[in-house]
């Protein structure tokens, strides 16, 4: 994920290093706040919503 930020930084391209911290975060939070709310996961949850954000981000990144 840092290796997308810093590469499309520096090819003129940081409104994508931006978009893809915001879908990092966003999905962090989201998924969070959701995978806590259920009893079974309870606190597992958001610690399992920092690989998954991390993951999207980066699917996003080969994708654009």
């Amino acid at each position: 994920m840092f290796l997308f930020y810093g590469w499309f930084r520096a090819g003129s391209a940081p409104s994508i290093s931006i978009l893809l911290t915001v879908v990092s975060l966003g999905t962090r939070v989201a998924l969070s706040y959701i995978l806590s709310s259920i009893p079974s996961i309870g606190l597992q949850g958001i610690w399992w919503s920092i690989p998954i954000g991390w993951i999207l981000a980066d699917l996003c990144g080969f994708v654009i």
